[in-house]
């Protein structure tokens, strides 16, 4: 019987999650003769995994053991079905969403994940990656993804409505080394990954593929463009008509906005990204130093 190995990659969202998806997927007949199996997820319609609403499900409140039990019945059917002893698991949001509407505290579905996840995973061989992104850059570009969702608020109320003193990568993986134990668990940094893609995703693969070969394809999948100040004020003007005027729901008037709005502007307008202000950017520019110090050292 083979041992069955799990190498989770799970983290977290903007941290260039889509293309190192794409370049998995793309790459999956030659992982697939090195013994792994690469889950797909949003590659077309329809071509997503049950395997990641099982996970989405189980870290719900008070979800039913009949979500653990369904996530762990799929993991093991891929493994005997493809008969392969290591599964790939790429999801940036499986612990949960960084802000939420209404919640000041960041990642705070984080602990209820990780318990269901140590539920689901046990007794496999599991290697997981997070990746981390320093505090200003990440909370512009999930201010980005706020607006492409259909939220209307300005960065300055988005920043306002953050608690600063929970923004903290430590406990994050601190609460995955913790559970899966800490030499189970490798962090790297965002800006590693856009200077050297190939040297993070040969080291998430466990060096199965060479990292030159990786370097040489994975430059290419950027897919999240950066999206200029102009643009996202009108797309966020937009959704709030959308919203509040006609009474849409947020996710759709998100679609309808970003294909008629945010999309064609980007394109003849690229404009600057909104800044976060001097003195908040400089905190978070200290924190993010400080906690990868510690990270580092653990």
């Amino acid at each position: 019987m083979k041992n069955k190995k799990i190498i989770l990659h799970c983290g977290s969202p903007k941290t260039g999650s889509t293309s190192l998806q794409y370049y998995l997927y793309d790459e999956g007949l030659l992982l697939r003769k090195l013994d792994v199996l690469v889950v797909k997820r949003l590659v077309q319609k329809n071509s997503t995994d049950p395997i990641f609403k099982h996970l989405l499900d189980s870290r719900k409140p008070n979800a039913p053991k009949s979500a653990t039990t369904e996530a762990r019945s799929r993991i093991e059917t891929l493994f005997e079905s493809e008969d392969i002893s290591t599964l790939l698991i790429s999801y940036e949001s499986i612990l949960g969403e960084p802000f939420e509407y209404g919640n000041p505290a960041f990642f705070p579905k984080a602990r209820q994940a990780v318990r269901a996840l140590k539920d689901i995973f046990d007794g496999y061989d599991i290697q997981i990656h997070y990746v981390t992104r320093d505090y200003t850059s990440f909370i512009g570009s999930y201010y980005v993804q706020h607006i492409r969702r259909g939220g209307d608020c300005s960065l300055k109320d988005f920043v306002r409505a953050i608690d600063p003193d929970s923004l903290s990568w430590i406990r994050i993986v601190n609460l995955l080394r913790n559970t899966f134990g800490a030499e189970n668990v490798h962090v790297h940094e965002y800006r590693d990954f856009l200077s050297n893609p190939g040297r993070i995703t040969a080291a998430i693969l466990g060096g199965l593929i060479p990292e030159d070969r990786v370097s040489g394809k994975i430059g290419g999948y950027r897919k999240n463009r950066s999206v200029g100040g102009f643009p996202l004020y009108l797309t966020r003007i937009s959704n709030r008509i959308l919203v509040k005027g006609l009474s849409l729901p947020p996710q759709t008037a998100g679609r309808i906005t970003r294909q008629r709005v945010l999309k064609p502007l980007s394109r003849f307008i690229p404009g600057d990204k909104p800044r976060i202000e001097t003195a908040m950017s400089e905190f978070l520019a200290k924190r993010y130093h400080e906690d990868m110090q510690i990270l580092s050292g653990q």
